[in-house]
């Protein structure tokens, strides 16, 4: 088999729905302390998938910070997981979410809304 050296790549862009995250990872460094319901506003995300397309990029990073499976804001947290894909698609972008373990549910949902998903 010959080798090639073509390089590849996607121009991608990160969208955080939230930093705030129970976990306290020794790799990560946009964490916040506390989960407080803070996620990305819905006129911010928009605005910033939309210049991120004009720009050429052609992939959006979902990347999260996580909230503990059994917090009552959890539903909230996926839902939120759910409309950042759901308006990258609107705006032409492939979704890959990689926001720490998924409940098997959780995973369904994103399904029809990524690309790819992934695990830290």
């Amino acid at each position: 088999m010959k080798r090639s050296h073509i390089i590849t790549w996607s121009n991608a862009f990160t969208v955080v729905p939230t930093y705030g995250c129970f976990n306290r990872c020794t790799y990560c460094g946009f964490r916040k302390d506390s989960h407080d319901g803070v996620y990305i506003k819905r006129d911010v995300l928009e605005r910033t998938l939309s210049e991120a397309r004009k720009r050429g990029v052609c992939e959006a990073l979902v990347l999260s910070g996580e909230v503990h499976p059994s917090s009552r804001m959890r539903p909230q947290w996926a839902a939120n997981l759910r409309r950042a894909c759901a308006a990258a698609m609107r705006h032409g972008l492939l979704p890959h979410t990689n926001a720490g373990p998924l409940l098997e549910n959780e995973m369904r949902s994103l399904r029809s809304l990524n690309v790819s998903m992934g695990l830290m």
